[in-house]
């Protein structure tokens, strides 16, 4: 029996209300179907957003992987250069010459220190003389204010310069025959041109270690330019 024979069996205010319950339910099927089908659309629409933000944020995460490989220096096992325990490195060190430098003044201080050793023997003026003469010195006195100037006598004479070749530099040592004393340490230029190991006294012997240095011009004098060393005796 179907829906109108069994209508036909109902009253008449049955009936419409079966027929608006059928339409009501029709509809509603329809809202249903519509509900999840748009449903089901929008879902699928989430699903491609979210998939393709995956896939840029997968992008994203090799590109930086990228990035810090390539900052990453791995050194090859070849270039690494070997070392002991505390960072001592296994190959011997290299060996270097060490050539001494010979100072052009070198054989005349030699000389002069030769001489001055023997002071005691008679006949030093004499000696001193001929070390001056054969040597072509320069013989010199201070006068103050960091002002030496020529001298006409040996013996009297403070400084001796002996002339480095090829300039105007001149190698000094004191005149070994004067006792160096406090006047000549503190007045005659002695402390200025050399540092010593005078410590009140007198001393009669002279070794020079180390020459001063000084400077010959026409228009400026003689010049200190870097005092001596000079050891008492």
């Amino acid at each position: 029996m179907n829906m109108d024979e069994s209508a036909a069996g109902l009253s008449p205010f049955l009936s419409i209300a079966l027929t608006f319950l059928s339409i009501a339910l029709s509809v509603m099927l329809l809202i249903a179907m519509s509900y999840l089908w748009s449903t089901r659309k929008q879902d699928r629409d989430e699903m491609k957003v979210l998939s393709a933000n995956m896939k840029q944020l997968s992008k994203k995460v090799k590109e930086l992987d990228a990035v810090i490989n390539n900052e990453k220096v791995v050194p090859k096992v070849d270039t690494v250069p070997s070392a002991e325990p505390f960072g001592i490195p296994i190959e011997q060190p290299k060996t270097v010459t060490d050539k001494k430098i010979i100072q052009p003044w070198a054989a005349f201080l030699e000389d002069y220190n030769h001489i001055a050793e023997s002071m005691a023997v008679p006949g030093q003026l004499r000696a001193c003389e001929n070390f001056v003469k054969e040597n072509n010195l320069k013989i010199l006195v201070y006068s103050g204010h960091m002002k030496f100037i020529d001298s006409s006598n040996v013996e009297t004479s403070r400084f001796w310069a002996w002339q480095i070749e090829g300039g105007n530099k001149y190698a000094v040592v004191p005149n070994p025959m004067i006792t160096y004393d406090e006047e000549l340490h503190s007045q005659a230029g002695m402390k200025e041109t050399f540092a010593s190991n005078y410590n009140n006294g007198s001393y009669k012997r002279y070794l020079v270690k180390l020459p001063a240095i000084l400077s010959y011009t026409d228009e400026n004098g003689w010049q200190l330019s870097e005092p001596g060393v000079i050891e008492l005796r």
